[in-house]
């Protein structure tokens, strides 16, 4: 009988480990806590913060979404009918509209939300592009590549989106982008109009606030068509992987800006953002996550207990007979 109730002792304890084990073993998604909307634009710009012209698109110029049917575009454009305090009045001539990449009829616009693109002279005034997504004024001064001359550019208008994101654990952030551009390389001034991301602690110091470039225009600069209603480059479709982010509220925000000059467009197609743990698919242990396999585990648990408990009994029984 000794042996058996050291059998029984031994059952017993592994049922309760493994009972134990169901008890707070998790999946991570249970305990993985995001604060992102509307990641795929399925909802036009809900949750996000726009400045400049943004517009939802689905299948834009042969270009399908990642994700559903939405992405997302900003551009550097003037609209067709320019704003009285807006950035498209010619400079030379306030009363007339300033066209960007005009055509022979002179009514050609890559603007399609007819917005007016927002300044990035960096003055910091309340409407300036780099105020709105909340960088030092400088910024957008990004060293000059590909001329006879150095130094930085000089960024002129844009258009821009923002959203503040929070995890409750470490994460990463990726989406997918797109540039499109009509610029190129100047042979002086080098590269022109570019595409970056901007990501950073809400709270942070402004002056620690960074940058990444993501398209940049490079290649000759040739005229349009009078028949173009494209962007002459697209480099097709690229996946964002950010580094492991701690936990906390970020602000991320993207963007799109005319360098030196302003009379040729850009844009940036953006689709399909996720965060995900670092540790996805790796347990993670939480007390008293009552899961339906956990609830199984329990009751089988119990299940065996009893009949352990009766064969016990009946050996106890035998023995005493």
């Amino acid at each position: 009988m000794s042996m058996f109730r050291q059998n029984l002792a031994s059952t017993v304890s592994l049922v309760s480990i493994l009972g134990l084990a169901n008890l707070v073993a998790s999946n991570p998604a249970n305990a993985f806590t995001v604060d992102f909307q509307n990641t795929d634009f399925e909802n036009n710009y809900t949750g996000w913060n726009t400045t400049g012209d943004a517009s939802i698109q689905g299948i834009f110029q042969g270009i399908d979404p990642i994700g559903g049917n939405n992405q997302a575009l900003i551009t550097t454009s003037c609209p067709n009918t320019a704003f009285a305090a807006g950035e498209c009045f010619d400079a030379q001539n306030p009363a007339n509209p300033r066209f960007d990449d005009p055509d022979v009829s002179n009514n050609r616009t890559f603007n399609f939300s007819g917005l007016d693109q927002t300044d990035a002279n960096g003055n910091n005034a309340p409407n300036n592009l780099q105020t709105f997504l909340g960088l030092d004024a400088n910024v957008l001064n990004i060293d000059r590549t590909g001329g006879t001359i150095s130094g930085t550019r000089t960024p002129k208008e844009g258009s821009a989106i923002t959203q503040t994101i929070t995890a409750d654990e470490s994460f990463t952030l990726s989406f997918d982008w797109n540039y499109l551009s009509n610029d190129g390389t100047h042979p002086i001034f080098g590269n022109q109009d570019f595409s970056f991301l901007t990501l950073y602690p809400e709270g942070s110091a402004p002056n620690t606030r960074t940058i990444e470039i993501l398209g940049d225009s490079t290649g000759a600069i040739t005229p349009i068509d009078a028949d173009q209603t494209d962007f002459q480059n697209a480099g097709g479709y690229f996946r964002y992987n950010s580094d492991v982010l701690e936990p906390g509220t970020y602000v991320v925000g993207l963007g799109v800006v005319d360098v030196d000059g302003t009379g040729i467009s850009s844009g940036l197609l953006i689709d399909n953002f996720a965060i995900q743990s670092p540790d996805a698919g790796d347990p993670v242990f939480i007390p008293f996550d009552f899961s339906a396999t956990t609830g199984l585990g329990i009751v089988a648990g119990i299940f065996g207990l009893t009949r352990l408990r009766r064969r016990f009994k009946s050996e106890t029984n035998k023995n005493i007979s």
